[in-house]
């Protein structure tokens, strides 16, 4: 699901979150972590995982 969302466009942790009707803290260390980990979903600012608009985005 999560890379259903994000292939459509990017979205941020917050918005996941919203959709899911999960906590975002929660899906990122356990899901958009391991998407990241295994290369099927990458930062839309990949040198700053930090940034404030950081988005995900299904890896191409």
């Amino acid at each position: 699901m999560f890379l259903d969302i994000c292939r459509a466009r990017p979205t941020s942790a917050e918005n996941l979150s919203r959709l899911l009707l999960r906590d975002s803290k929660y899906l990122q260390s356990q899901y958009l972590k391991e998407l990241l980990e295994a290369g099927e979903l990458e930062y839309t600012y990949p040198d700053m995982p930090r940034h404030p608009k950081q988005k995900y985005r299904t890896k191409v």
